[in-house]
């Protein structure tokens, strides 16, 4: 078997261990430099310590991969509806059609996450009322209250993971524009009407 032993300045040993490697010792300290060997142990007994490496770890960094603004259907569960990522405030944003004074607007990366970071939201009413990861933990999940329908918002998230990792996405709000044109007009209506009296499912 190895053991994998990695010390500190304060000082702190960390260690792990396995019959093959590569061994994984957990429990360092982000941005810590630690000293680490290792030492091997067959039917002979412990052998010596290997020559030391000198090992600073640090927080991976996610990528964000997708902006989602997310509602809860009833029985049917939620429903996500892309958000575009690079359109500017006053541009061609996404919108979202639904109604409500509460929106959750879901920045999905390409790697679990450990820490949600912080988040704001510029250029409408309301608040962030909450940012927490998701269950699915490479998410992390906005919480606006008090959104005005008809306003346009920047929401900014800074710091993930610890990492440094910001991102930001500008939307619209605009309940029944489900053509997204920014404007509510008769396609609208139309599919409005479609829709009436429909369960809630997959498929609509």
């Amino acid at each position: 078997s190895y053991a994998a032993s990695c010390t500190s300045a304060q000082p702190a040993t960390v260690t792990g261990s396995g019959t093959n490697p590569p061994i994984t010792v957990t429990g360092l300290a982000n941005g810590t430099q630690y000293t680490c060997s290792v030492r091997a142990t067959n039917s002979a007994g412990q052998g010596p310590a290997s020559n030391t490496l000198n090992v600073t770890p640090a927080a991976p960094v996610p990528t964000l991969v997708a902006v989602l603004s997310r509602k809860t259907h009833d029985s049917a569960g939620d429903f996500d509806l892309p958000l575009d990522r690079l359109a500017a405030p006053a541009g061609a944003v996404s919108v979202e059609p639904r109604g409500g004074a509460t929106h959750r607007i879901v920045f999905r990366f390409d790697i679990p996450l450990s820490a949600p970071g912080s988040a704001a939201m510029t250029g409408a009413s309301g608040t962030v009322s909450q940012v927490a990861l998701g269950t699915q933990t490479n998410e992390v999940i906005v919480t606006l209250t008090g959104v005005v329908d008809g306003e346009r918002a920047t929401v900014t998230l800074t710091d993930v993971n610890g990492a440094g990792v910001n991102a930001s996405v500008s939307m619209g709000f605009l309940m029944g524009d489900v053509n997204g044109t920014r404007a509510i007009n008769p396609i609208d209506l139309t599919a409005i009407k479609a829709r009436a009296g429909q369960p809630t499912d997959t498929s609509n």
